[in-house]
């Protein structure tokens, strides 16, 4: 019985949660600096700088989170999304000109004075939806398909038209 139901340990069972529950939150960060707001003063006094900085902050956090769990976790059709998340490496250059540095365990650090001090455009541009290339949108991408979210469909809502009855 042990063999065909092995148990999972606490330690695993943990990451599987963390990773899970992290893919939920790093989308919402990745949402949070896609959204026009984040980067446009508000009444209330807090200003875009403000903003972005306390966006960044989640977003490398949950970041981490997210890359931390899935060395430990057993969900592969999750980790292999969040491996691929290694497109960052790609964007090292642009990210350490906002603050962001990718470490050697593939997390990644933020300067926060760095980050203060920076053209609000250049996180911007790095985080467009305009540009399915940039690094938020293939972020995005990849956390979407790890189960960050539900996938929405265009199209056809018939399922008459559904061929799911091959078995």
């Amino acid at each position: 019985k042990e063999k065909m139901y092995p148990t999972v340990s606490k330690e695993t069972q943990e990451a599987n949660t963390n990773l899970t529950n992290g893919i939920g939150s790093l989308k919402s960060s990745i949402s949070t600096l896609q959204s026009e707001n984040t980067f446009e003063d508000t009444e209330n006094g807090k200003t875009a700088s403000e903003k972005v900085v306390s966006a960044m902050k989640s977003y490398v956090n949950n970041y981490n989170n997210v890359v931390t769990a899935s060395k430990s976790s057993t969900l592969s059709n999750k980790t292999a999304y969040v491996a691929n998340m290694s497109t960052t490496s790609k964007f090292e250059k642009e990210l350490g000109e906002i603050g962001v540095m990718l470490k050697s365990d593939g997390t990644l650090q933020l300067d926060e004075t760095k980050l203060k001090n920076t053209d609000l455009s250049k996180v911007q541009k790095l985080f467009s939806t305009d540009n399915i290339q940039s690094y938020g949108s293939t972020i995005a991408s990849r956390v979407k398909f790890a189960g960050g979210g539900t996938s929405t469909t265009t199209g056809t809502t018939n399922d008459s038209t559904s061929t799911d009855d091959k078995k």
